[in-house]
């Protein structure tokens, strides 16, 4: 019996894609150098053969490895040989008296509803699979960074080049890299939503980084708009290295860099905990001013994040916002706030409008276009809510 399971489990060759190699190396080296870290748990959808090139990878590093579940629902753990949760007891939550009734205060005076209920319970394993979960729940899925290719429609790129955030393209980069937050207000048309996503994919693919990036918008429509609006001018379908994923519908793969969501969406998947930020580089928040209860949360909960994930980045984007609202709650250590113009029809627009309110609206050239202001100067002033 012990030959047939030497054969079984002996040496074999385990063929996939060497980008997805290269990003399951990506993270199992940044698991091995992050002391904090005893436990990773892959997605999965990972293929039997991505399965068994971790098993095989980690036997050389000294990890342990474990595989579980069937069929749809098998997934794949690995942890260090000490501190594992695999093999600590359950967490207890005990309640005292004065909980239990602070509960039920709350339950009489706030009764939830059906489909709160609905939200919030979960089928059985056999009767829902962790993918349709993910999706009816509404939340992402995890993934791995992996280095974005580079690939351009060359129809649209004069129509890119037009755009004022292609015209100061550098400014943004050298802000998203030095800054952990920041702020880009910038007139519709200006190609934040589409165009700045782009810039740091194309970024990283030069530099050969690996990125994962969320972009959250204020409705499904405008997600799924903008997702095959960005996966066209990268010649690709969407659900490759673009995709959305919105309540009840999901477009992205394990190739997925990219992924357009509703504000609901990441923040029901922060609701999970903190391991769904692992492994994500970038965040943008679009449509910040339109200040709904999941925007407002969703930036409540990504700043208590930050301090834990020094690596990632947030954008917050806004046609028209005012960026002392955040300085005066504390919310956030914006180092920079980056202004862009419109195109070029809707600044005649702007001034036309100004003329006739007497106001004085002029534009004096490229260097007047990207004003940057430091709203702090230090870390230490943060505070929480």
């Amino acid at each position: 019996m012990s030959s047939k399971k030497g054969k079984r489990h002996g040496n074999k060759h385990f063929p996939i894609a060497e980008s997805v190699s290269i990003a399951l190396k990506i993270q199992l080296d940044k698991f091995i150098c992050d002391e904090n870290e005893t436990e990773l748990k892959f997605p999965t959808f990972l293929s039997a053969q991505e399965r068994g090139f971790i098993h095989e990878s980690v036997a050389k590093l000294g990890l342990k490895s474990k595989s579980r579940g069937k069929g749809v629902n098998r997934y794949l753990t690995i942890y260090k040989r000490v501190g594992s949760t695999i093999i600590q007891n359950d967490a207890k939550l005990i309640l005292d008296s004065n909980m239990r009734c602070s509960i039920a205060e709350l339950c009489n005076a706030f009764p939830i509803t059906s489909k709160e209920k609905d939200d919030l319970s979960s089928c059985p394993e056999k009767e829902r699979s962790p993918q349709l979960t993910h999706k009816s729940m509404g939340q992402l899925n995890n993934g791995v960074a992996q280095v974005p290719n580079t690939q351009y429609n060359p129809d649209l790129l004069k129509f890119r080049e037009k755009l004022p955030v292609y015209e100061q393209r550098q400014d943004l980069i050298n802000a998203v890299l030095h800054n952990q937050v920041i702020i880009v207000a910038g007139a519709t048309g200006c190609g934040k939503t589409t165009q700045l996503p782009q810039l740091m994919l194309d970024y990283c693919q030069e530099h050969k980084q690996a990125a994962r990036m969320y972009c959250t918008q204020p409705r499904r429509i405008s997600a799924v708009a903008v997702a095959e609006r960005v996966a066209y001018e990268r010649m690709e379908k969407i659900g490759q290295s673009i995709g959305y994923q919105i309540r009840l519908e999901s477009r992205v793969s394990p190739r997925t860099v990219l992924t357009y969501c509703t504000n609901g969406v990441l923040l029901r998947t922060l609701m999970a905990g903190d391991t769904s930020l692992t492994g994500v580089t970038h965040i943008f928040v679009d449509e910040v001013h339109e200040r709904d209860k999941f925007s407002d949360f969703l930036l409540i909960a990504l700043r208590d994040a930050l301090p834990r994930f020094k690596e990632l980045k947030l954008v917050l984007m806004s046609a028209t916002m005012d960026t002392q609202i955040f300085s005066r709650y504390e919310l956030y250590i914006v180092r920079q706030v980056q202004r862009l113009p419109a195109d070029r029809a809707a600044r005649r627009a702007a001034a036309l409008q100004g003329a006739e309110a007497g106001a004085h609206v002029c534009y004096h050239g490229h260097a007047d276009l990207l004003q940057v202001r430091t709203l702090y100067s230090t870390t230490s002033s943060a505070t929480s809510c």
